[in-house]
């Protein structure tokens, strides 16, 4: 979703918000994966007062086609790691706000 924000509407802005919560869970503070869809359904009993992001241009460091490319040799894994990361980076400028976003819900 956060590849692909959509435009300023209030079921855009809060799952571009959701979503880039649990990168920051995820990636900042090492939230299993396991634990983020119950932990993101905490977020939303307590949801943030979500708001816009410009979202960056371009959004991403590396794209899905380098994750596929990457099966043939056994590297998905690290593909998808750098997908990953290079998706949250390109937020960098809104690192802050998402942090804030989970504080606000009681997480993290």
């Amino acid at each position: 979703m956060v590849q692909h924000p959509g435009v300023p509407e209030r079921r855009a802005i809060q799952s571009v918000g959701l979503h880039l919560v649990g990168l920051w869970l995820c990636l900042e503070r090492g939230l299993q994966p396991e634990d983020l869809s119950s932990t993101l359904q905490r977020v939303m009993q307590h949801p943030p007062a979500w708001r816009w992001l410009d979202p960056p241009e371009p959004n991403r460091a590396t794209t899905i086609g380098d994750v596929i490319a990457a099966r043939a040799d056994g590297r998905e894994a690290v593909a998808v790691d750098a997908f990953v990361r290079g998706v949250w980076g390109a937020w960098a400028s809104h690192h802050d706000v998402v942090a804030g976003w989970a504080a606000d819900a009681r997480i993290g």
